[in-house]
C-alpha cells in the first residue's frame, strides 16, 4: 500500500468518485408517479352509459399540468407509449369540454367523498384510466400504463384510476 503522503491513492480514489457522480447526475430521474382510485358517481355512470350510446372501455385520457386535455382514446392502441409521449411532448391543449375539474366532478373516492383539482398534488400530466374489473382490455391497458408511466424520465405524473363499470348501476338489468 502507498503512503498516503504521495497523493497517488487518494487522488485516483476521488477522481473515480467525481467520475461516479458525473455519470449518476448525467442519469435521467425516474418519474414519479401517484395513483389515485376513484370511481364514477351513480349519475355520471348512467349519463356515460346512457341507452343508444356507444361508450367502450377501456378509455383513457391525458391532461396536462394545467389540467386540460391533451389526448384522448377508446380502446387499447398497440402504440399507446408514442401516442402518449407525442401529447406530452408537443403539450398542445385540445378545444374540449373535458379537463381535470369535469372529471374529478363526476368521481368520487371510494368513501363516496368528493375530491378536487387543488387537493390533487402538482403534476406534468395526469392520465385518466376509466375502466371495469371485468375488462381484460382494461387489466392490459393498467399493465401498460405502468411501464409507460415509470419510464417517463424526470416527470411527476398523478395516475387517476377511474372506475366506471356500468354493470354496477343498481337498475341496470332493468334497461
Amino acid at each position: 500500500m502507498r503512503a498516503l503522503g504521495s497523493g497517488l491513492p487518494l487522488a485516483i480514489a476521488l477522481a473515480a468518485l467525481a467520475l461516479s457522480a458525473a455519470t449518476r447526475a448525467s442519469e435521467p430521474k425516474p418519474a414519479i408517479v401517484e395513483i389515485v382510485e376513484l370511481r364514477h358517481t351513480e349519475e355520471a355512470l348512467r349519463e356515460t352509459y346512457a341507452p343508444k350510446k356507444k361508450m367502450m372501455l377501456p378509455r383513457m385520457v391525458m391532461l396536462d399540468s394545467h389540467g386540460r386535455l391533451i389526448y384522448g382514446g377508446v380502446g387499447l392502441p398497440s402504440d399507446l407509449r408514442r401516442r402518449l409521449t407525442v401529447a406530452l411532448e408537443k403539450d398542445q391543449p385540445i378545444d374540449s369540454p373535458i379537463n381535470l375539474e369535469a372529471i374529478l366532478a363526476e368521481t368520487t373516492r371510494s368513501d363516496g367523498s368528493k375530491l378536487t383539482a387543488d387537493a390533487l398534488p402538482k403534476a406534468d400530466a395526469y392520465v385518466v384510466d376509466y375502466w371495469a374489473q371485468w375488462c381484460a382490455p382494461c387489466r392490459m391497458m393498467s399493465r401498460d400504463l405502468k411501464g409507460i408511466l415509470n419510464r417517463w424520465d424526470d416527470k411527476r405524473v398523478v395516475w387517476l384510476k377511474i372506475e366506471s363499470d356500468p354493470e354496477k348501476l343498481p337498475d341496470r338489468g332493468k334497461q
